[in-house]
């Protein structure tokens, strides 16, 4: 993705992050997906699940429980724009990131830094019932 101001979205008359989520959608149907990359995206300690989000089986329609609720650490509090969309993202597809769940990357360590400091702006992202298959995250 290119940078949160960068002219080149007043040039491309697109939603980049409405067409990863078409084709998310599309390849979920096929198999497993994975994203990565980077994204210029800082999502800080912002949430990429919705608490209590699946229905209970026999219930009915209102009975809720808990999903996957591994939250993360992360050295880069800070969010921008682009971070709540990739947020957003996660939460209609049902991926979530990686960073700073897997081990060797449990302190969400940062993705980039340069002389203007550091930042985590590169992420995989999953389905939680995959992360079984993810060793772990360097």
């Amino acid at each position: 993705m290119w940078v949160e101001d960068s002219p080149a979205y007043t040039v491309t008359n697109a939603n980049l992050f409405q067409l990863v989520e078409n084709d998310i959608n599309t390849y979920q149907q096929l198999g497993r997906v994975y994203l990565t990359g980077d994204w210029n995206a800082r999502v800080g300690k912002k949430l990429d699940f919705i608490i209590h989000d699946r229905n209970i089986n026999g219930i009915g329609d209102y009975a809720f429980e808990p999903d996957f609720q591994c939250y993360r650490n992360t050295m880069d509090t800070t969010s921008n724009s682009q971070g709540q969309q990739l947020i957003d993202l996660c939460i209609l597809t049902g991926l979530i990131l990686a960073n700073e769940r897997l081990e060797n990357d449990l302190q969400g360590s940062f993705t980039y830094t340069n002389y203007m400091g550091s930042s985590v702006i590169d992420f995989l992202m999953a389905n939680e019932n995959d992360f079984i298959l993810l060793q772990n995250f360097t």
